[in-house]
């Protein structure tokens, strides 16, 4: 089952890069990047329970901060053009 579940995953990240790489306005460019990375913390955290082995949890903790701070920063970074 987690098999599958990763695997369903791997798709939805896929297809999250496919609409990063169509889109043309930069916001859903930065929207596309947000749920890609909240795509990859969940395949993290399934594939720490396939492994039975929670150092990765930390890891995907670690990964979604920094995802977000990322995303913050990209967003007013665009929103002030770049006038930080």
């Amino acid at each position: 089952m987690l098999y599958f579940c990763l695997l369903i995953v791997s798709i939805l990240l896929a297809l999250c890069g496919l609409y990063i790489v169509r889109n043309l306005n930069i916001w859903d460019g930065v929207l596309g990047l947000s749920i890609a990375t909240s795509i990859v913390v969940i395949g993290i955290a399934l594939y720490s329970a396939l492994k039975d082995n929670s150092a990765f949890l930390d890891v995907a903790i670690a990964f979604a901060l920094f995802g977000f701070v990322g995303t913050l920063f990209v967003a007013v970074f665009i929103y002030t053009r770049g006038d930080l």
